[in-house]
């Protein structure tokens, strides 16, 4: 082959993978705008715990100790922003690889996604939320792809067992991926039940599996995450009781329904902190859980009334101002690292912070976007849209049982990465029984205007 024959090679080759070559030149762009990576005071806990390698039970263990080992190549937030960041362009690029769309449709895809101010701004941050959410991303891709491919099957075993132990609320996120992966393994079971029994043994044994590892991590320092979201539970049915119904016997504080009315709010669950529990007692936490039980026996409106104003503040559906969307900077840490703030930073997140309080970043419409999602997965019988979507779906509705009204827009992330992925999986081109039925219903509208015409 003479030059020009092996240059036009070279070139149809290249222009076979844009999308590849996108997915590599924007995760070069992200790490550029963001190094080292963003930190709030969260990040900096974790990093001093996985500097020193004795952990604590309130973060998951796991990301500290995969932190530790990352510091030994590059200290602070460095290494897992790049992490973080492999993992989510990972994912998109399988994505796109498992559509069947041509390779500028493809990089099309890969340019929009990352393009979507909600996902971009999460990429820069060093949180247990971005790991989880990037984490299934490329566990979801692997699977998507594999419905076609195979080869990336039982490696998404390991994205997926990451990020849920990375989140302590990640099993209703894990339970539609884990029928995903049986489905996957096992095309010829028919059984829709038993795939699904499947599934759910699978998502609780990856999950009782980080349950124990992150334990083990943790040698024994509990922190008593869960008293402190049943004080929490306990101020809101409190305030609807009109009396306070905390254990007199946890607290040094005297705790009198005037403090509980001055210090909650259904978006923090701090307060609980202040009342200065005893956390030393023997058998603290087991003590706190059984009085938290009793008083939702009791008083079951209440305790319903209070989780329904929690998930409002979640959704940011109370009325008041947005979440807080955007971390853009490095909180003061101990080991003076410092973002520096060049020319692409500075055009970046100028326009990104001048739509902060925009729809983009309220969590609402992705959560209504998954519903949507999964209504027509279940009606045209499309399992990975039904699973993508319900997975999104289910972890932010875990926090209306198992958490409390965040004030941060990165608590669900995943639910955005989720609906984005149900709309890539819905467009005309992709393999889905759901995207196919939408292109027909659309040629039949087109006919139907061309008859009226």
């Amino acid at each position: 082959m003479n030059r020009g024959g092996l240059a036009s090679a070279v070139g149809r080759r290249l222009a076979q993978q844009a999308d590849l070559l996108l997915c590599l030149a924007l995760f070069a762009f992200s790490l550029h705008v963001h190094w080292p990576g963003f930190i709030t005071i969260d990040s900096i806990t974790q990093l001093a715990q996985a500097q020193s390698g004795v952990y604590g039970d309130w973060h998951p263990a796991l990301m500290r100790c995969v932190w530790h080992w990352l510091n030994k190549i590059h200290f602070g937030p460095a290494g897992m922003l790049v992490l973080h960041n492999l993992l989510f362009f990972g994912g998109l690029a399988c994505l796109a690889r498992a559509s069947r769309f041509g390779r500028f449709g493809r990089a099309a895809l890969v340019l929009g996604f990352t393009a979507v101010p909600s996902v971009f701004t999460q990429l820069g941050v060093v949180w247990k939320d971005v790991g989880l959410s990037t984490s299934y991303f490329l566990g979801a891709s692997w699977l998507v792809l594999a419905r076609s491919r195979r080869w990336p099957l039982w490696p998404a075993l390991l994205p997926l067992f990451y990020g849920t132990a990375v989140r302590h609320n990640s099993l209703p996120a894990l339970l539609p991926l884990a029928l995903l992966f049986v489905d996957a393994t096992r095309p010829a079971l028919r059984s829709f039940w038993k795939k699904a029994a499947a599934g759910l043994a699978l998502s609780l044994g990856l999950w009782m599996l980080a349950l124990g590892l992150n334990r083990w991590l943790a040698s024994g320092h509990r922190e008593h995450m869960g008293a402190q979201l049943a004080f929490f539970d306990l101020a809101g049915i409190s305030l609807c009781a009109q009396k306070p119904l905390y254990p007199p016997v946890l607290y040094r504080e005297e705790v009198t329904l005037e403090k509980i009315r001055d210090r909650y709010h259904p978006g923090d669950w701090r307060p609980a902190l202040l009342f200065a529990p005893r956390a030393d007692l023997p058998g603290f936490d087991r003590a706190v859980s059984a009085y938290w039980l009793g008083q939702v026996f009791r008083h079951p409106a209440c305790y319903l009334g209070h989780r329904l104003s929690a998930f409002k503040y979640t959704l940011n559906l109370d009325g008041g101002p947005p979440t807080i969307p955007i971390c853009c900077r490095v909180f003061p840490n101990p080991w003076g690292i410092e973002k520096a703030r060049g020319a692409a930073f500075s055009a970046v997140y100028g326009e990104l912070w001048s739509i902060r309080n925009s729809l983009w970043f309220h969590v609402f419409p992705y959560y209504a976007a998954c519903g949507l999602a999964l209504v027509l997965a279940l009606l045209w019988k499309d399992l990975v849209l039904g699973c993508l979507s319900a997975s999104g779906f289910l972890y932010v509705l875990s926090y209306a049982v198992a958490g409390f009204g965040g004030v941060d827009f990165r608590y669900s992330y995943w639910a955005v990465i989720a609906a984005l992925s149900c709309a890539a999986w819905l467009l005309p081109g992709s393999p889905g029984p759901a995207a196919q039925r939408l292109a027909a219903l659309a040629r039949q509208r087109l006919q139907a205007m061309r008859r009226g015409a």
